[in-house]
């Protein structure tokens, strides 16, 4: 029907971005970060807000109606109105294009990839919007620092030459465990409360840690140590959904440090 109609053929003529090489990218989710405490989110809303040109305005129930015609009966007025929807569409697409180029959404996302050593694709995807409704959440506690402390990663302890790391190999160097004394008392215990609160500095210290080392502005910048942080992260996070998968979980979003599943039908 599209093919009789002349719908397809006219709107791959007026696209002026191929599918091939591009990152989707869902305009609502990342303007609903930009407007955080707006309580409209609608093309139209943030357009307005952009002082940009409005989109065109065709009610849902038009646009089904023209479809529907299209499918039972092609005819001079079914083809007029299906290129209507299909200019309704463009205009759409061409609008949230408008907002990212107005507001330097895709250079925001560069410069975080670069930061923050991450796929352009995982700089959107993993931001953390409103995608999907959650079933089953899995959580890293305290990634970063527990990262950091995991794998010794500080600027002391960086090796940068393959000779430097075979040396220390070969001396029999090795990482220190680190316990935690917080598990080992009870939640009304004094002692609990004091391990608590070191426990909490050591966190943001580290947490704060990591963000100076990522800022090129910081003495204490070293972007080895940043790259590292944040591809371990990666890392951990992907092989825990790769393993969850394997069990028959189905994974609906995952963010810097979560995961948030759907239960095989068995435990249903």
């Amino acid at each position: 029907k599209a093919n009789k109609l002349g719908v397809l053929e006219w709107m791959f003529n007026h696209m002026s971005i191929k599918p091939s090489g591009c990152v989707a990218i869902d305009v609502r989710s990342c303007f609903m970060g930009f407007y955080f405490k707006a309580e409209k989110s609608s093309l139209t809303f943030y357009l307005n807000e952009s002082g940009l040109k409005s989109k065109l305005d065709m009610p849902i129930h038009h646009m089904n109606k023209y479809y529907e015609r299209a499918l039972n009966k092609t005819n001079v007025t079914t083809a007029k109105q299906m290129r209507e929807v299909a200019k309704y569409c463009i205009i759409d697409a061409i609008s949230c294009q408008q907002l990212m180029v107005k507001h330097n959404a895709i250079n925001e996302y560069r410069e975080i990839a670069s930061i923050a050593f991450l796929s352009l694709f995982d700089v959107h995807y993993f931001a953390g919007g409103m995608k999907v409704c959650n079933h089953l959440g899995v959580n890293f506690a305290s990634l970063y620092p527990s990262l950091i402390m995991t794998y010794n990663l500080s600027p002391d302890k960086m090796i940068l030459s393959q000779e430097h790391a075979e040396s220390l190999k070969k001396s029999g160097k090795k990482l220190h465990e680190i316990n935690f004394k917080f598990n080992e008392y009870d939640s009304v215990c004094f002692d609990y409360s004091c391990f608590n609160t070191q426990q909490n500095a050591i966190k943001v210290y580290m947490n704060s840690f990591y963000s100076t080392a990522g800022n090129s502005k910081s003495p204490f910048f070293l972007r080895e140590l940043a790259g590292s942080v944040t591809s371990a992260g990666q890392k951990n996070n992907k092989l825990v959904a790769d393993f969850i998968e394997s069990k028959g979980f189905q994974k609906k979003y995952g963010d810097t440090d979560s995961l948030y599943l759907v239960c095989p039908e068995e435990c249903f």
